[in-house]
């Protein structure tokens, strides 16, 4: 609990002392409810050196989704996502691909750092059961720009969940996707 109590005070501070005082909490300690508070903390003040702690973190091996280690695992994913770390791409493509539990963490931290290897992937996602993974292929699509999906695009614009409705429209106007603008008014 005081690991906890002054990581989170140290929050507070957006400086280069907080950086150093927390990252080795985030990196080194066997506690993992500590690295969690410390990655936390480090996420909040957009700290750049965490990027690397968060990929080995994902990268270590499937664990209890009951655990402490799950539960890092997910704040890892979450800190990639926001942070939008691009050297992560091969790691979170790794839990994308083979980790049901995180696919969707996964999924948005890609999108988030524009990853090009989500073009092999997209056209798959359009008819997810999950409306957050199809709203995340739409804002993928449009994020890297990938006009090959243009169909599944405007297939969703159809779809039953505004949410997913409104992604595929922003995602076929990013693209300037001229031709579907008859589809996108009339989805309004």
């Amino acid at each position: 609990p005081a690991i906890k109590l002054a990581i989170e005070a140290l929050r507070k501070f957006k400086s280069p002392e907080t950086e150093q005082a927390v990252l080795p909490f985030a990196r080194d300690s066997k506690d993992d409810w500590a690295r969690i508070y410390a990655i936390q903390t480090l996420v909040k003040i957009d700290c750049k050196a965490l990027g690397d702690v968060l990929v080995s973190t994902i990268k270590s091996g499937t664990v209890d989704e009951t655990s402490a280690a799950a539960r890092l695992k997910k704040v890892s994913l979450r800190g990639l996502n926001v942070l939008a770390y691009a050297p992560a791409e091969e790691a979170l493509m790794s839990v994308f691909e083979t980790d049901e539990a995180n696919k969707e963490l996964a999924l948005g931290a890609l999108v988030s750092i524009g990853a090009e290897s989500l073009k092999n992937h997209l056209s798959g996602l359009f008819n997810h059961p999950s409306n957050t993974m199809r709203v995340l292929a739409c804002q993928g699509a449009a994020k890297v720009g990938d006009e090959s999906v243009k169909g599944g695009l405007a297939a969703c614009l159809s779809d039953s969940n505004p949410r997913v409705r409104c992604a595929a429209a922003t995602a076929l106007g990013a693209l300037k996707a001229k031709e579907t603008a008859p589809q996108v008014i009339a989805a309004l």
